[in-house]
């Protein structure tokens, strides 16, 4: 079935169906594809690597809040 067809079988504009499209498409590219947390020994920080390879390391015991904020930056950059 075509955009077109697609479009107006659940009664929207092609344009519309073509735009969110592009907007989930561009979102899904912005978040990281995975997380990779490698597991630490006992006395080494916890690393994890987010989109493009950028690293970040925790120390075992650390506020959730300030990595969550720390990560939301990195995203928007």
């Amino acid at each position: 079935m075509s955009g077109r067809e697609y479009a107006e079988r659940i009664g929207v504009k092609e344009a519309t169906l073509r735009h969110w499209a592009w907007q989930l498409s561009h979102e899904a590219r912005s978040q990281p594809a995975f997380v990779e947390v490698v597991a630490p020994r006992s006395e080494e920080p916890i690393e994890i690597v987010v989109r493009k390879g950028v690293r970040i390391q925790v120390p075992r015991e650390f506020d959730e809040e300030t990595l969550r904020r720390v990560v939301a930056a990195l995203e928007q950059r």
